[in-house]
């Protein structure tokens, strides 16, 4: 599992291209760290994680949400969408 840490300035959403990982976004006003494991079909949102996160899957039509997730709880889609061209998670 590779790890990415990324500083979101003003951004509400956290996106991964293709494979499974781990991200940790921090806004910079906010002080919040957010600690997810992000995959095709959910994000696992870490203990000591900021906040609730929900987890999306995007096509070249829509974007769908799954519902939010607390910390040590996972935000999961409730089936598998085709045509996904991105994924990621919201806070």
């Amino acid at each position: 599992m590779k790890k990415i840490t990324r500083t979101v300035t003003g951004a509400v959403l956290a996106t991964a291209a293709v494979t499974g990982l781990a991200v940790s976004a921090a806004a910079p006003a906010q002080a919040a760290t957010y600690h997810v494991s992000l995959s095709k079909w959910s994000a696992y949102n870490y203990a000591d994680s900021a906040g609730k996160i929900r987890h999306f899957d995007r096509t070249s039509s829509s974007t769908i949400f799954a519902p939010w997730a607390g910390r040590a709880q996972t935000s999961a889609q409730n089936a598998c969408w085709g045509g996904v061209i991105s994924y990621g998670f919201q806070y």
